[in-house]
């Protein structure tokens, strides 16, 4: 741990000690400069920027549900937390949550910070580590989901069959539903077929959808210019365009493009919803999860399922791993193979044919089937 986070922790917590400071707001002020050291304590092990953050955010957001402070925070406290948090979530990701709290707490007890010292000097009291494995979800606890996995095959044209199946019912019985069915259909192919983050599809306008001037039987759907890429560390938005390779896919958004969106008013989002708004990112999320549990599958299937799929489909298929990297938007090709999940029947019928054939006949597919 560097010397100079150690001496700026110090200066903080001795600040507070002296007694020369008075402070109005005494628990807000403490909480707010033991966050603002743990943060500074985490970019010392050089944690990405999005790892601070939802830690950051997780002391907060149990702050809110104790209304209290750190060095009043209990047990049962966790535990009431963690239970309410079970009722609407995955295990995985209340065990994250958890591990947040019990690593802040861990800063906090540690002698080198002295924050027991200035809880003791202002409260009469400090922090206590709440977390245990008496009262926090194993790493593959009783009733935890699978991890993140791409679609099979079958359940992605499932789940495409059920969006087309939703517009036309709403069309044939004349709800309002209809467009708002339509458009969902089309934000989930299209987050497929162009293997999308949930954030890059949700922020997509209608100026994103381009000719592809070598392959013109895609219309305008020939790529797509997403440029709320995933960026690095301290820099904004990575700016990538994606090549459709699905010929159907470009039909679907060509469609939407051309009958549903034009019913909505005018403006320059792709997505846009029944009040005129974009799609938000939890708006979009909803929906997928009442389409997913509509269709009884898997709780471990989230939107980000469709990347991992458009990924692995691709490389199933024998695109290059070069261009589904580029495609994907990774500055390495080995965090493209780690979002592939190729198939065990995928992989036992290559062997097959490798060893009756030499090799596989048909890698070059310019199309992924539904």
């Amino acid at each position: 741990m560097g010397s100079a986070v150690l001496t700026a922790t110090a200066r903080e917590t001795r600040k507070l000690l002296s007694g020369g400071v008075v402070l109005l707001r005494p628990e807000e002020a403490v909480l707010e400069t033991a966050l603002g050291c743990w943060v500074m304590q985490m970019e010392s092990r050089n944690l990405t920027a999005g790892y601070i953050e939802d830690s950051y955010r997780a002391v907060l957001r149990f702050r809110d549900h104790t209304n209290d402070y750190p060095w009043n925070w209990s047990a049962g406290d966790l535990e009431a937390w963690s239970s309410e948090l079970l009722a609407g979530r995955q295990a995985r990701t209340v065990r994250t949550l958890q591990n947040h709290i019990g690593r802040f707490l861990g800063y906090l007890l540690d002698p080198a910070y002295e924050w027991t010292a200035v809880c003791e000097h202002y409260f009469g009291t400090h922090p206590v580590q709440i977390c245990s494995e008496w009262n926090t979800i194993r790493q593959h606890g009783e009733g935890e989901h699978p991890g993140p996995r791409p679609f099979t095959r079958a359940e992605l044209g499932d789940f495409l069959d059920y969006c087309d199946a939703r517009v036309e019912r709403a069309r044939r019985a004349r709800r309002k539903g209809a467009l708002a069915a339509a458009r969902d259909a089309a934000m989930f192919k299209t987050q497929y077929a162009w293997g999308l983050r949930r954030r890059e599809v949700c922020r997509l306008d209608l100026i994103d959808v381009a000719e592809n001037p070598r392959r013109p039987e895609f219309g305008r759907a020939g790529l797509l210019d997403v440029r709320w890429g995933k960026g690095s560390r301290g820099k904004g938005p990575k700016r990538r365009a994606v090549l459709t390779v699905m010929a159907w896919s470009a039909a679907a958004l060509n469609q939407y493009i051309e009958v549903v969106r034009p019913c909505y008013q005018p403006g320059p989002a792709l997505w846009v919803s029944e009040r005129q708004l974009r799609v938000s990112e939890s708006s979009y999320n909803d929906r997928f999860c009442e389409y997913r549990d509509g269709l009884k599958l898997p709780g471990e299937l989230t939107p980000h399922a469709f990347r991992r799929s458009y990924i692995t489909h691709l490389l199933e298929d024998g695109w290059d791993l070069r261009f589904v990297q580029m495609q994907s938007g990774h500055v390495h090709a080995t965090t493209t193979t780690i979002y592939s999940h190729v198939s065990n029947d995928f992989m036992t019928t290559t062997l097959n044919d490798a060893l009756m054939d030499g090799a596989p006949d048909d890698l070059w597919k310019a199309d992924t089937p539904r």
